[in-house]
């Protein structure tokens, strides 16, 4: 609830996903405060900026997730051997890819499958 508010300022985020951001907003939070711990050693000064994450911070891990969310679609259309679902994965705004063309959705699979089967070699 607090991510969708419009005062965060944050874009790009998906109804689906949500739990996945707390789940990593919340390590990241840890992580970080962890750190600033560290650095303060016995010092009693804190900054909150040391601690909290800052909504750029709190941005960039919303794109990390949705990155992930992103390439596993396409893991599943590849698996699935589906060109549609494909296409619709390949689409999503936060791959930034440009000049996708419905008409080459094949070779878009065919392709995939291929260097991913190359990888796993």
């Amino acid at each position: 609830a607090a991510l969708s508010n419009p005062s965060a300022l944050l874009h790009d985020l998906e109804e689906e996903l949500m739990k996945v951001y707390q789940d990593v907003l919340l390590q990241a939070r840890r992580r970080k405060a962890e750190g600033a711990q560290g650095k303060r050693g016995g010092s009693e000064h804190t900054d909150v900026y040391e601690e909290f994450l800052t909504q750029k911070e709190i941005q960039e891990q919303v794109n990390i997730v949705n990155v992930r969310s992103a390439v596993e679609m396409v893991d599943e259309a590849l698996d699935a051997a589906d060109e549609l679902s494909l296409l619709s994965a390949l689409r999503l705004s936060c791959l930034s890819l440009k000049g996708l063309h419905t008409e080459n959705g094949f070779w878009y699979l065919d392709q995939l499958l291929v260097d991913r089967q190359h990888k796993a070699l």
